[in-house]
C-alpha cells in the first residue's frame, strides 16, 4: 500500500475559516443591499407621490384664491386699483404654472415607482441566487472542508505515515 506525504493541513483549516468568513460577510452585505432596495422602493413608491400629490392640492388651493383675488379685485377696478388687478392676474399666472410643475411632478414620480419597482423585481432573482451562495452553499463546503480536514487529521495521526518534519 503507499503512503501519502501529508506535511500540513494548516492551509486546509485556515481556507475553512475562511470560507465562514466569507459567507457571513456576503450576508451582512446582502442584508444592507436589501435593506437599502427597500428603503429605496418606499421613496420612490410611496413617499414621493404623496408629497407631489399633496403639493398638487396645494397649487389648486392657492389657484382658487388667486382666482377668487382676481374677481375681487376687478369688482374694486372702479375705485382705480388697474395696478392691483394686474398683480392679482399675475399671482394667478403664478399659481396655474406651480399647479403645472406638481402635476408634471406627480406622474413623473409615479412613473419612477412603476420604474424602480421593476428594477427592483429583476436585482431580486441575482440577490436570491448570492443568498443562496452565502448561506448555504459556502457553510456546506466549509462543512464538507471539515469532514476532509478531519479524515487528514486521523491519518497523520496512524503509525506509519510520514508525520512532518521540521525545517
Amino acid at each position: 500500500m503507499e503512503t501519502s506525504n501529508v506535511r500540513s493541513i494548516d492551509s486546509l483549516r485556515e481556507l475553512r475559516i475562511s470560507l465562514q468568513k466569507l459567507a457571513g460577510d456576503w450576508d451582512v452585505a446582502l442584508q444592507q443591499i436589501r435593506s437599502s432596495m427597500y428603503r429605496t422602493e418606499e421613496h420612490f413608491s410611496t413617499t414621493m407621490p404623496a408629497y407631489w400629490k399633496h403639493q398638487t392640492r396645494l397649487a389648486e388651493q392657492k389657484l382658487s384664491e388667486a382666482r377668487d383675488n382676481v374677481s375681487r379685485q376687478q369688482g374694486n377696478q372702479s375705485s382705480g386699483q388697474a395696478s392691483a388687478v394686474t398683480e392679482a392676474k399675475q399671482r394667478v399666472q403664478l399659481a396655474k404654472r406651480r399647479l403645472d410643475l406638481c402635476e408634471e411632478k406627480y406622474r413623473l414620480s409615479s412613473k419612477i415607482a412603476v420604474a424602480f419597482e421593476h428594477a427592483c423585481h429583476e436585482l431580486a432573482g441575482p440577490i436570491a441566487e448570492a443568498t443562496g451562495h452565502s448561506s448555504v452553499r459556502l457553510p456546506n463546503a466549509a462543512s464538507h472542508l471539515a469532514v476532509m480536514i478531519g479524515h487528514l487529521e486521523r491519518y497523520t495521526e496512524q503509525p506509519g505515515s510520514i508525520q512532518p518534519t521540521e525545517s
